[in-house]
Order: structure tokens, then C-alpha cells, then sequence
């Protein structure tokens, strides 16, 4: 185990704050933690009663440190997101707090926290393995609560299967990975940014589980037979790089802020060039 120190910035449940500090909180990171991958750490928080799922970001460096100043914390964007969705009704991991910190190990970092669901199994992990009338089911409970998703203005950003979560019931998707979010004053259906999370599930089913899935799914999202032949075009020309989805991304956040500034989504939308996916 290596101790971190955090700096809490917002929190919905009570938490052990150190003496040395209000808002300063003490925790202790497993040498064998859940997931480690490419400087984010994700670790439950000891003693495991706690309930509580801690995803650390770390090695962001200076450059990036200065860089969340001006675009904001993906932890807070996360955990802002997901109390957004559950206001909603929205089926998604439960925000606890969101956090910032440094240290020898991890550098300077920043932490959400979430409630563990119980036995949760990726959407991607669990789909292959369900019956063809439950895939239809939780496809289209997931497909509805990204409807209503976009309807309440939010963006997800790397809407893929995998980061969808099913728990101990295997029927209730549970949507989570919202540090790439943008929020917008309203309703974003039928935008860019819709068409971006539709591409992305669509692909990621395609590759999960192959056609056959996706049309009744797109339905229960609300699409008509050309919005659907649409999504599907789309899907099967995509190509995209790195740098074109940091472009659309930085495009997005740029419509989020004019969004919320107006208090309207901005509306145009080229219906000759939708915007794609990448393979994911």
C-alpha cells in the first residue's frame, strides 16, 4: 500500500477528513489495485465496507496541470456528469466526491470516487454471454437512456459498450466513463455531437457482437428507418485518427461553452457530413 493525500473539492457523502486540514483526506492505494492503465489507477477504497470505487488520474504534468485550469478536471467533469444524469433518472455509476492531489508516485493527479456496483461486468464482457431476448432488452434500455441523455444536453464523448455497466441483475446498463462529457444547455438530439455517441455504441456493437442488434436498439432511441440508414452508412465508412476525434472533441467543448453562455444549443448541423466514429 503507498498513501495519497487529496484535496477534496466537492463531495455529496460525509468523508474522514485528516486533522492537518479540512477537505485534506488520507488514502490508501493497493499495490494490486483493480485496473491500471496508462497513468489512471482504479482502486477500491480500504476497508472495502466503504463500498466505494476511486479512479486516480495521474502523470499529468505541468503542461496538462496548466492546461485543466483553462478546460477544467476531468474528474469534475466526470462527477458534475454523472449528478447530472442521476437528477435525470438516468442510470449511471453514483458520484461520491472528486479530488486533486500530488505525490512521489503518481505525480500530480485528480480522483473521482464513485459507489461500487455490486458483481458490475462490462456490457462488452457480458453481451456475448446473454440470450438473444435479454441482449434485446438491455440494448434497448441502454439505447433509451442515451436518448434521454441527449434530450437532458449531455454529451458522453467515447460512448462504447465497455464503458457501460451491468450489475448483479444483468439488466439494468449502467452508463459510466464520463470524463471526456461536454453538457449543453438543452436538447442535443439530432445534432453532431448525438451522432458521435450513436456511431460510437453502434460500432462498438458491431464489433462485440456483430449485426443483427443495432436497428431495434436505434429504434428504441427514437430514430427513423433513414436516421437509422444514416448511423449505419456512417459507421461502415468511418476511418478516424487520433487527431480527428481531439478535433471534433475540442469542437464540442467549444459548443458546450457558447451553449451554456446562450443558453441554446448551437444548431447547425451539415446533413451531407455527419460526423463519425472511431473504431472502438
Amino acid at each position: 500500500m503507498s498513501d495519497i493525500v487529496l484535496r477534496v473539492r466537492e463531495a455529496c457523502i460525509d468523508l474522514p477528513y485528516d486533522a492537518a486540514g479540512a477537505g485534506r483526506l488520507t488514502l490508501d492505494v493497493p499495490q494490486e489495485p483493480m485496473k491500471v492503465d496508462r497513468g489512471t489507477v482504479i482502486f477500491r477504497w480500504q476497508p472495502k465496507a466503504a463500498d466505494v470505487i476511486v479512479k486516480l488520474y495521474g502523470d499529468m504534468g505541468a503542461f496538462n496541470w496548466l492546461r485543466k485550469q483553462v478546460v477544467g478536471y476531468r474528474a469534475r467533469r466526470e462527477y458534475r456528469t454523472l449528478a447530472r444524469l442521476r437528477d435525470e433518472g438516468i442510470d449511471c455509476g453514483e458520484p461520491m466526491f472528486w479530488a486533486t492531489g500530488r505525490s512521489k508516485e503518481h505525480g500530480l493527479f485528480e480522483v473521482v470516487a464513485t459507489r461500487e456496483i455490486p458483481d458490475a461486468v462490462t456490457l462488452a464482457d457480458e453481451l456475448p454471454r446473454l440470450d438473444p431476448e435479454a441482449r434485446v432488452d438491455v440494448l434497448g434500455r441502454l439505447f433509451e437512456s442515451l436518448a434521454r441523455m441527449h434530450r437532458a444536453g449531455v454529451w458522453h464523448g467515447v460512448f462504447f459498450v465497455r464503458n457501460v455497466l451491468l450489475g448483479n441483475d444483468r439488466r439494468v446498463p449502467r452508463i459510466i466513463d464520463l470524463e471526456k462529457s461536454v453538457c449543453f444547455a438543452s436538447d442535443i438530439r439530432g445534432s453532431r455531437m448525438a451522432d458521435y455517441d450513436l456511431l460510437c455504441a453502434v460500432t462498438s456493437l458491431f464489433i462485440v457482437i456483430g449485426g443483427g442488434y443495432a436497428r431495434s436498439a436505434l429504434v428504441r432511441y427514437g430514430l427513423d428507418e433513414a436516421g437509422i440508414a444514416r448511423i449505419f452508412a456512417a459507421v461502415e465508412s468511418t476511418r478516424w485518427s487520433k487527431a480527428a476525434r481531439y478535433r471534433l472533441r475540442a469542437e464540442f467543448l467549444a459548443r458546450g461553452v457558447l451553449s451554456r453562455a446562450a443558453g441554446v444549443v448551437p444548431a447547425w448541423r451539415p446533413s451531407s457530413a455527419p460526423v463519425r466514429s472511431p473504431k472502438g
